[in-house]
């Protein structure tokens, strides 16, 4: 059925060009045999994927039949050697569909752990200083009149302090949401890691004292990196407040 069928006819179209480098090593008698795998075009024009060894054959004419024989310009034959591997090709990209079905599943259980331990880890984070917030202010509430200035201004102390936390969370989740799309901003800069460092470490000293929690740093000052600092902040400090 392949003879006197033109090679372009029998090669699918997207594969001439990888064909066509195939067989300029043989022309150039770079090497004396080549393999790949290629598409054949059935007389239906469906596709037959093969495994295809071409090599370089060196004979006279004299030894071929009449129909094998090759122009006076040719030096050589080529001679093709093509094994159907269809089935098992389809077999493998089978296997690979199913592998990468339990991967996606295995991914998405794994992003909805993820997200629900987000979700609890921030409904904690939350309300940590949203109870301060009521707790302060209930107080204040309690006797507006009789508190001494000085406690006065300490529990409002604390409400600002937690309302700035508060901010710094929501924040916090919105950066996440934009990081999830591929939206957050960074803005990259070389800055002193022990700065960076003691600026997130600052907003939890106090709480690392009252839990009996004792923090100390050891980076060199001189130790610079390349980072967002705003970004860096929020690793380090969510980092130590895990730790705690």
């Amino acid at each position: 059925a392949i003879v006197a069928h033109a090679l372009s006819v029998l090669t699918a179209p997207a594969d001439r060009a990888i064909d066509a480098q195939h067989l300029a090593l043989l022309a150039r008698a770079a090497t004396t045999m080549v393999q790949f795998e290629r598409r054949w075009l059935r007389a239906d024009g469906s596709v037959l994927w093969c495994l295809t060894s071409v090599s370089r054959v060196e004979t006279s004419q004299e030894q071929l039949p009449e129909r094998a024989k090759a122009p006076e310009s040719a030096d050589a034959l080529l001679l093709y050697q093509v094994v159907d591997f269809s089935a098992q090709r389809e077999a493998a990209h089978a296997v690979a569909e199913v592998g990468a079905k339990r991967l996606r599943r295995d991914v998405d259980e794994a992003v909805d752990r993820t997200t629900h331990a987000l979700l609890a880890r921030a409904s904690h984070e939350l309300r940590t200083p949203l109870n301060a917030v009521l707790g302060f202010a209930q107080l204040l509430q309690s006797a507006p009149d009789s508190m001494p200035p000085e406690r006065v201004h300490a529990y409002a102390g604390y409400i600002v302090g937690a309302g700035k936390r508060l901010l710094e969370l929501v924040d916090d989740l919105l950066d996440l949401q934009r990081a999830e799309s591929g939206t957050l901003p960074l803005s990259m800069a070389t800055v002193s890691l022990r700065e960076e460092l003691d600026a997130a470490l600052s907003p939890v000293r106090e709480a690392a004292r009252m839990s009996g929690i004792g923090i100390e740093v050891e980076v060199p000052v001189a130790l610079r990196v390349r980072a967002d600092p705003k970004r860096l902040r929020q690793v380090l400090g969510a980092l130590m407040r895990q730790a705690m």
